[in-house]
């Protein structure tokens, strides 16, 4: 999420999240947005939270209200892990909510494209998880706007 303001993709992020199961009294979206500053560098105002139900549902219903009071719909984009888009996908629509949606780790080489073999690594390696990777490096490069299609 931090790449998305250091590439210049975003103007501001709002972290979308419930407590964290695992971590009783927890918000997710506080601790993530806490990281992105601490940890990550990114400017305090730049960052926004939501808090949700602790579920995809949770954060889609959040993000209904927020299209309600805060957002115009050609203003604002989802990003959310690429394993969970699908779900995220059937959730947003299922309430007539149509944002752009990208996979959180395209932003990774859309910063530094050196970085593929990591996230290749961090998707679990083998023949699946380097399709994802070339899938994930042709959305970054849409994004760049190099995109060349390969067939």
């Amino acid at each position: 999420l931090a790449a998305l303001v250091r590439v210049g993709f975003a103007e501001r992020l709002i972290v979308v999240g419930g407590v964290e199961i695992s971590i009783p009294d927890t918000n997710r979206a506080w601790a993530i947005r806490e990281m992105l500053v601490r940890d990550l560098d990114v400017p305090p105002n730049r960052v926004e939270i939501i808090e949700s139900r602790p579920n995809t549902m949770g954060n889609a219903d959040a993000i209904a209200m927020l299209i309600e009071t805060d957002i115009t719909l050609g203003s604002c984009v989802v990003v959310s892990n690429h394993y969970h888009l699908p779900r995220a996908t059937f959730m947003l629509t299922s309430r007539n909510i149509h944002f752009p949606l990208y996979p959180a780790e395209a932003f990774i080489l859309v910063e530094d494209e050196s970085r593929k073999t990591e996230v290749i690594e961090r998707l679990g390696g083998g023949p699946l998880a380097e399709r994802v990777g070339e899938e994930l490096q042709g959305i970054a490069h849409i994004i760049k706007g190099i995109y060349k299609p390969r067939t």
